[in-house]
C-alpha cells in the first residue's frame, strides 16, 4: 500500500532527521551548492533534537554518505554519539556491510556518491563512534510497496502525469509503472534512475519534482514507521509538507524556538558546548519542560506543540538557576 506515517509516532519522542536526505536536498535546491550559513541553520535544528528527543535522534547512513551536510552534522556531535543519542541508521549490520550493500546500487554512476567507493572514508567511519542501529525494513522494498499500490488505486500523481502527456490510456502507462520496480534490480529506487524506466520523452522537471517527492515520501514513512519516530518541521531552510505529508504528529521547530526566544534561552541553547547542552538534558527542570510544553503537533489542530490551557501561558520553571549552575 500506499504507506502513511501511523500514530506510533507521537510515542515515543524520537526523531528522524528527514532534511538531511539529499533527495531532499535535490527538492529544496540545497543540493546546488554547500553553503555554511544553511550548516548553521541546520546544526541549530539538530542540536534542538538531540535536546527534545527521548532517547533517539536517528540520521539515516546513506545520508552521510551522499551528502555533505549529513556528513559534517554528524561529526559536529561526538559526544552525543558516545552516549548513543545521535546515532546512523541503516539496512545492514554495520557500516562496512551497509557500504557493501549500496556499491550495486551506484555501480552504473559511481561518480553520483564517490564516499561509497573510497575504502580510506569507510574506514574513518569503521573505526569512530557510529552508534550504528540496524534497521529490519529495506527502505527501497517500502518504496517499491507504496509505488505498485499508488498505481493500483490510481492514485493522483499519475493520473495527472498520464493527462499531461496526452496518454489516452492509463492501463498502458500503468503497466510502465508496475514494471519500475523490477526493471531497477538492484539499482536504487530514485528519481534520477527511475525516470528513464517510465518511457515519457516529454518529462518536465515538474513531473520529476513531483516524482521526487514520492519517492522521498514513501522513505520517509519507511523510516518513521519502523522506528516509531517524528520529525522536526517548520524549518527555517526548507518546507517538509512536500516529503511528509501532514504535519500534524511532528515537532514544530519553529514554534519550539519561538517559546526558547520567549524564555531567553535560545542564544544559550544554540551556543553551548555538548557537555553543556547534555548536562542541561540531564537536569530536573529540563525533563519538566518537555513534559509540559513539547508535545508532537496535536492530531486534531495545527495550533502547535503545547497542550491544552497552558497553551499561551509561559512556562513555569526556573532556568536561572540551571543556567548559573552550569
Amino acid at each position: 500500500m500506499v504507506m502513511e506515517m501511523d500514530d506510533s509516532v507521537i510515542s515515543p519522542r524520537n526523531i528522524f532527521l528527514h532534511f538531511v536526505d539529499h533527495e531532499f536536498l535535490t527538492l529544496t535546491s540545497l543540493d546546488k551548492a554547500y553553503f555554511n550559513p544553511v550548516l548553521q541553520l541546520m546544526r541549530q535544528v539538530v542540536t534542538a533534537a538531540l535536546l527534545v528527543a527521548d532517547n533517539n535522534v536517528y540520521m539515516p547512513a546513506s545520508a552521510y554518505f551522499e551528502s555533505e551536510y549529513a556528513r559534517n552534522l554528524f561529526n559536529l556531535f561526538p559526544q552525543f554519539r558516545h552516549i548513543g543519542l545521535l546515532c546512523l541508521v541503516g539496512s545492514a549490520y554495520n557500516a562496512g556491510d551497509f557500504v557493501e550493500a549500496k556499491r550495486p546500487q551506484y555501480a552504473k554512476d559511481h561518480g553520483r556518491y564517490p564516499r561509497y567507493f573510497n575504502d580510506r572514508e569507510v574506514k574513518r567511519l569503521l573505526s569512530s563512534e557510529t552508534n550504528w542501529l540496524r534497521r529490519l525494513s529495506s527502505a527501497s522494498h517500502d518504496i517499491s510497496i507504496g509505488w505498485s499500490h499508488s498505481v493500483d488505486i490510481e492514485n493522483m500523481i499519475w493520473v495527472s502525469l498520464a493527462q499531461r502527456h496526452d496518454i489516452s490510456s492509463f492501463t498502458k502507462l500503468e503497466k510502465t509503472l508496475l514494471a519500475v520496480p523490477e526493471r531497477l534490480g538492484k539499482t536504487a529506487f530514485i528519481a534520477d534512475f527511475v525516470l528513464p524506466l517510465l518511457q515519457i520523452p516529454t518529462l518536465t522537471s515538474h513531473d520529476a519534482k513531483e516524482i521526487n517527492a514520492f519517492i522521498t515520501q514513501q522513505y520517509n514513512y519507511s523510516y518513521l514507521n519502523e522506528l516509531g519516530a517524528c520529525c522536526l518541521v517548520d524549518l527555517p531552510f526548507a518546507d517538509s509538507r512536500s516529503v511528509l505529508g501532514e504535519l500534524k504528529g511532528h515537532i514544530s521547530y519553529r514554534k519550539l524556538l519561538q517559546l526558547w526566544r520567549r524564555l531567553s534561552i535560545d542564544h544559550f541553547l544554540f551556543q553551548a558546548t555538548e557537555s553543556e547542552l547534555i548536562y542541561v538534558r540531564n537536569t530536573e527542570a529540563w525533563s519538566n519542560f518537555l513534559r509540559k510544553y513539547c508535545l508532537p503537533i496535536s492530531q486534531k489542530e495545527d495550533d502547535w506543540i503545547i497542550e491544552g490551557d497552558q497553551r499561551r501561558s509561559y512556562p513555569k520553571i526556573s532556568f536561572r538557576l540551571l543556567w548559573i549552575s552550569i
